[in-house]
């Protein structure tokens, strides 16, 4: 079984989310891994957080991290670029 090259979820308003949150800088091509491999968006979320920023993945914030993308994803809410984004 082949996987559609088209999500079945927004990936540029997750791109959004995640920068937003000051998730994404530095990694576009895990994110792009996360999404073309994942079948939903908490998976593509979840597989993100695991290969980018697995640092912030402790025993109880997988799940709090994983709510606070998804809240962002479907507010479509774009915050300026975070202070990461800035840095040299």
């Amino acid at each position: 079984m082949t996987r559609s090259a088209v999500p079945p979820f927004d990936a540029d308003a997750l791109a959004d989310a995640l920068r937003t949150l000051g998730l994404l800088y530095g990694s576009a091509q895990a994110l792009a891994d996360a999404v073309r491999e994942a079948p939903d968006l908490p998976e593509a979320i979840r597989r993100y957080l695991r290969t980018a920023r697995p640092h912030l993945l402790g025993p109880h914030e997988a799940e709090t991290l994983e709510r606070l993308v998804r809240e962002a994803h479907e507010r479509r809410f774009v915050a300026p670029p975070a202070i990461e984004s800035h840095s040299v």
